[in-house]
């Protein structure tokens, strides 16, 4: 099974579609352009739609599994998850990070993680903030 993520002119995702794995081999093979042009010629755009750029269900190949809402960086070849909040910044691994890190969960006295305790981003005082 392959997947083609289709782009407007933003290079924004609008909707990730399943193709046959033979006609993708048969036509340039997996993330080749040719690959992605053919699926183009019978799979039409929506009214928005510019361009199909092949993903992976995974993020084993392009950075992450194309997701609507997320976008496509052709310089980088990757796509992006939708940013989480405005603070927010991509990191090296292209995952989007607040400007704080993540509260270490507590730790109880055998050594165990207490994971029950959750944190949740708090954008108008950029924090963290314990969950109940």
């Amino acid at each position: 099974m392959a997947l083609f993520a289709e782009l407007d002119n933003n290079n924004n995702v609008l909707r990730v579609l399943v193709s046959n794995d033979d006609r993708v081999e048969a036509n340039g093979g997996h993330q080749s352009q040719q690959a992605a042009d053919d699926f183009g010629s019978y799979t039409p755009f929506n009214y928005e739609g510019v361009k199909w750029v092949e993903t992976s269900t995974d993020g084993s190949f392009r950075g992450n599994a194309a997701r609507v809402g997320g976008t496509y960086d052709p310089a980088k070849d990757v796509f992006l998850n939708e940013q989480p909040f405005a603070s927010w910044i991509l990191d090296d691994n292209n995952e989007w990070k607040a400007p704080v890190d993540y509260p270490q969960l507590p730790v109880d006295e055998n050594g165990v993680y207490d994971y029950s305790t959750t944190y949740n981003w708090d954008e108008d005082n950029q924090k963290w903030i314990e969950s109940s």
